[in-house]
């Protein structure tokens, strides 16, 4: 179903080149006009980023998306403070696993191993600045890694995305979306345990949207079209930061909404995204349990999750949890879902931007995330 709905929506855009072209070759009259206001007609029908205006369409939709969403939260300002640390990018990497304090000062903070003993300093975020001034009594102090509590917020449920919800975990939550024609699936993954309480909720939001390919253009007598991110091909940089994984086997995402602080000018403290991606059948687990496949379609799909472990270990990027819930199936194909425990090699910008990996020491170091996992 999803194919036939992508192939459509590409019909629909080579649609949209005919009457530009014939209006080129002829001399002009109604007829190209009229095919021209049909192909336009038609283009409404495309999800918002496809259409020639995607980016003012997709920013309608992402404030109206954005006012339903409302939560609870049982963590601190101090937590909060604490686990920014845990998303900031160190000088040594090793530091994302033995660091156990952190001191903040006016623009300067210092993360210490166990014993007190420093490990290195970091430069403030405007986030964390943003957060020292609300309560000062978090300057100049030891706070410790393990005084993050334990997040047992709920989900407000507005509108009918209760009625939408796929599935509801500790950081995400997923809700089918239709756009257009297509049907998509939107997750919601949060970095920052107030994001969308009553305390930090729409107008302390800006963001970046990130789209998996650019818009169409036409000209006078042909269209081009601008791929936004390149297919990442091996784990060297080589100055391509511009790459995300592309494989039949990976989970597609079509938009990436990066979500930051009003204040925070630089943009470096990500704090949630907002991502729509393709929308699945059933999941492994489900599939296997009902019994509904033959042992050469169980080979297949082993095969087919095989081959997009080692794409994505090929261009540097590590799975680290992967589980049946993890693989969903899309027309028979499985794709690996869910980014949210993965190791990074590479360190390119293609790939936070568009919701594979999270940016920060702790995903540049397995150990880490071992540690994540047997939590």
């Amino acid at each position: 179903m999803l194919e036939l709905a992508i192939l459509a929506i590409y019909v629909t855009c080579l649609a949209g080149m005919i009457p530009i072209a014939r209006g080129v070759a002829t001399n002009p009259n109604p007829r190209p006009l009229r095919d021209k206001k049909v192909a336009e007609a038609k283009e409404d029908n495309r999800p918002v980023w496809e259409r020639e205006n995607g980016k003012k369409e997709m920013e309608k939709w992402l404030k109206g998306f954005l006012a339903k969403l409302k939560r609870t939260s049982t963590r601190t300002q101090k937590c909060r403070l604490i686990s920014s640390v845990e998303r900031m990018k160190f000088e040594n990497d090793a530091n994302a696993i033995s660091w156990q304090y952190v001191r903040f000062g006016e623009d300067e903070g210092e993360i210490f191993h166990k014993n007190k003993i420093s490990h290195e300093k970091i430069k403030l975020t405007d986030y964390q600045k943003v957060l020292l001034k609300s309560d000062d009594s978090l300057k100049d102090r030891f706070l410790s890694r393990s005084e993050i509590k334990q997040e047992t917020g709920k989900w407000i449920f507005q509108d009918n995305l209760q009625k939408r919800k796929i599935s509801e975990g500790g950081e995400a939550l997923v809700i089918s979306n239709k756009f257009g024609d297509l049907e998509a699936v939107v997750r919601i993954h949060i970095f920052d345990s107030f994001l969308f309480t009553k305390d930090f909720w729409l107008n302390s939001l800006t963001w970046k949207i990130h789209f998996e390919k650019g818009k169409i253009l036409f000209t006078n007598t042909h269209f081009l079209y601008y791929t936004g991110y390149e297919k990442a091909v091996d784990e060297k940089i080589n100055g391509k930061q511009n790459q995300i994984p592309k494989h039949e086997n990976v989970i597609k995402n079509f938009v990436n909404v990066q979500l930051f602080h009003k204040d925070d000018s630089k943009k470096e403290d990500c704090l949630g995204w907002i991502t729509i991606m393709e929308k699945a059948d059933e999941d492994l687990r489900t599939i296997l349990k009902e019994e509904k496949i033959g042992i050469d379609e169980r080979k297949k799909i082993a095969e087919g999750i095989k081959n997009g472990y080692n794409y994505l270990a090929n261009i540097g990027i590590f799975h680290c949890d992967l589980k049946l819930e993890n693989i969903l199936m899309v027309g028979g194909i499985p794709k690996i879902i869910d980014f949210g425990l993965v190791r990074d090699e590479t360190g390119r910008s293609g790939y936070h931007e568009m919701g594979y990996v999270r940016r920060g020491s702790k995903f540049r170091n397995f150990n880490s995330l071992c540690k994540l996992i047997r939590k």
